[in-house]
């Protein structure tokens, strides 16, 4: 399994399997950035093989009243939680339909129904919603 973070809680999580006897290991990535998530499928592939299931789980917030929400946090929770997403996407598209086969399986979340002070993330997570 491989766990990609931009920081060291997904090292403590790749840690954490490791002691339950799991195979993981972390890769650190910006999901935002397209050539990290490129990056990210060949460290992968090159630690265990083809990519069969990816599982979209990455989701920030950055809560703040519309009215005081600024574009610089807008920007960061749509490149994370939609772009981020989509180049993930992408990149096991591609090398699973080389394969013709594998899984992607993305987390949305309830938002849609809304909270205040997260129009940014409500805007975004659901979008993955079908």
């Amino acid at each position: 399994m491989i766990i990609a973070d931009r920081d060291a809680h997904g090292e403590a999580a790749a840690a954490s399997l490791r002691e339950s006897g799991a195979q993981a290991l972390f890769i650190s990535c910006n999901i935002a950035e397209k050539t990290q998530v490129e990056a990210l499928f060949s460290q992968a592939e090159e630690a265990f093989g083809p990519v069969d299931i990816l599982v979209n789980n990455a989701g920030i917030n950055r809560d703040a009243m519309l009215h005081k929400l600024t574009e610089a946090d807008w920007d960061t929770v749509i490149d994370v939680n939609l772009k981020g997403t989509f180049l993930c996407m992408q990149q096991a598209a591609i090398r699973m339909r080389e394969r013709g086969a594998g899984r992607i399986i993305n987390i949305a979340s309830a938002s849609w129904l809304g909270n205040v002070g997260q129009t940014n993330y409500s805007a975004s997570k659901p979008a993955w919603w079908e």
